[in-house]
């Protein structure tokens, strides 16, 4: 009975609270919306798009009507083409970060369709630490090139019949000469079957990463998962503000003469300590059990600058979050959801590159997606030697949104706090 009592008694308590009474409500509904819209397309991949350069070194019209192919007849692969005659500039962007793969149309690739030695081989480089891109861009490839390059490719089959078979017949040698005048000019194939154009273009895959053995792909994940609990942690610290106005030590401390400025930047800079100190911890465990590399000048100076940014961005949102509550109990779960929401929109929980279009676009306007592609910059592209200047230069823009978002999570803590105390 005494239980039934004491059940009766939460369960008014949870009724006063209404806004907490709602969000158990919402919270599932809420959650099944969220993560149905960010992951149902990944096992059918329908909306996953990623862009791949491209560095036609060629410029024959066989590679322009190989590329165009691949241009008209993929949905989830755009290519972008790369400015530049120099080979290494199809590695760069690709080590750069620009593009998670990038492929070199070598010269002479379109004389060499023809030719009895083969044609040459396409040159695919890949970023390991998106598994996904060189599949596609692989599979893509080939397909255009069955579309793109058909007539090249039958009259390869034609002359390897002649080769096994002897002379081909008077109607084969016409409908050789007429391919071999349409792959000259880059003309594709009229005929509505594909299987007419089989043929193979040789691709070469090269990791961009092959001087970067050292290097996991921990590195993505070290600073994803620090993210989400700098949010988690500075989340918890700013909600004790609720609990010190609901038990009266707020008024108290007011009475000694601490207002509310004092207490918001007690708050903001003890979670923003506590943050650096949380990925600091985590950055020398990556290092030691998982051999993430981080020693360069130009990557220490980096994360000295980054590091305490994020943190401090992480407390601003737990000063958003938590001030404007009414009980602890509301900012409890309202920093959870919405922990939980940044988190799968920044790339925290599944990489950014597995989501759908519409999410990745969505996750450039959370502060944390920044911070996550400004670590991978730091972990995963810097190359040795590089100038700290230009190091700086490729996460300048996530510096400067970190800045703005601690800054605004004072200033907007300070107005509704000043109101509620």
């Amino acid at each position: 009975m005494k239980t039934f009592v004491v059940m009766a008694i939460l369960w008014k308590v949870l009724c006063r609270d209404r806004l907490g009474l709602g969000l158990y409500v919402i919270l599932p509904i809420a959650f099944l919306t969220m993560f149905g819209l960010a992951f149902g397309g990944i096992g059918a991949g329908n909306d996953i798009r990623i862009k791949i350069g491209v560095l036609d070194l060629d410029h024959s019209p066989q590679s322009k009507a190989l590329i165009k192919a691949v241009q008209e007849n993929s949905e989830r692969m755009e290519l972008e083409q790369i400015k530049g005659d120099d080979k290494s500039k199809a590695l760069l962007s690709v080590r750069s970060g620009d593009y998670p793969g990038a492929v070199l149309v070598p010269k002479g690739f379109g004389e060499s369709l023809l030719s009895k030695a083969g044609p040459l081989a396409l040159e695919l480089y890949y970023d390991s630490s998106n598994p996904i891109a060189p599949e596609l861009a692989q599979g893509k490839l080939l397909e255009g090139a069955s579309r793109g390059l058909a007539p090249a490719l039958v009259v390869r089959r034609l002359d390897d019949l002649k080769e096994m078979a002897g002379p081909l017949t008077q109607r084969q040698e016409a409908l050789r000469t007429m391919l071999t005048k349409a792959s000259e000019s880059g003309q594709p194939l009229q005929t509505g079957n594909p299987a007419a154009s089989a043929g193979v273009i040789p691709i070469e895959a090269i990791s961009s990463s092959s001087n970067r053995q050292d290097r996991s792909l921990v590195t993505y994940y070290t600073g994803a998962i620090g993210m989400m609990f700098l949010m988690f942690s500075a989340s918890t610290i700013c909600g004790s503000l609720l609990e010190e106005r609901e038990n009266g030590l707020t008024a108290r401390l007011s009475a000694l003469g601490i207002g509310p400025w004092q207490m918001i930047l007690g708050r903001f800079y003890f979670a923003s300590a506590i943050g650096i100190s949380q990925f600091l911890i985590m950055l020398g465990w990556a290092a030691l059990i998982f051999h993430v590399h981080f020693f360069e000048l130009a990557q220490v100076i980096q994360l000295l600058m980054l590091v305490p940014l994020a943190a401090g961005a992480a407390a601003g949102l737990g000063l958003i979050v938590s001030v404007p509550c009414s009980t602890r109990r509301q900012q409890a779960t309202v920093s959870t959801i919405i922990v939980l929401l940044l988190s799968a929109l920044g790339g925290s929980m599944v990489p950014s590159f597995m989501l759908p279009q519409y999410m990745q676009d969505a996750g450039a306007f959370v502060f944390n997606w920044w911070a996550i592609q400004a670590f991978q910059q730091v972990l995963w592209y810097s190359s040795p030697g590089e100038s700290i200047g230009s190091a700086i230069a490729r996460i300048d823009m996530a510096l400067v949104i970190l800045t703005a978002t601690a800054l605004f999570g004072l200033v907007f803590a300070r107005a509704i706090f000043r109101s509620r105390t």
